[in-house]
């Protein structure tokens, strides 16, 4: 119980000191972003989130994650190349909110 608490204490403090304007749009991926990525014909949608709130099941991806370190920086109509391991794969960044 007591390292639960300690856990619980740790992610308040992340969310009262979170500097993220959530309101903001940009024209470049920076963390708190949506983005639409497309692989052929395939449209692929992902917040990018610290790793404390990631979760790929519901989209949510880490900014330190693979995808997420190749997305930071990008804009709309780049090019994002992830190494994974059956190789690089390829994604067309359709649209950032």
């Amino acid at each position: 119980q007591g390292l639960l608490e300690t856990r619980i204490a740790e992610i308040e403090d992340i969310i009262l000191n979170d500097d993220i304007n959530k309101t903001s749009t940009t024209s470049k991926v920076t963390l708190g972003s949506k983005v639409e990525l497309k692989n052929g014909k395939k449209v692929i949608m992902y917040t990018l989130v610290g790793p404390v709130e990631a979760d790929p099941i519901e989209g949510k991806i880490s900014n330190e994650s693979p995808i997420g370190t190749a997305l930071i920086g990008k804009k709309v109509g780049d090019t994002v190349v992830v190494d994974t391991p059956k190789g690089k794969i390829k994604y067309e960044l359709t649209a950032i909110a």
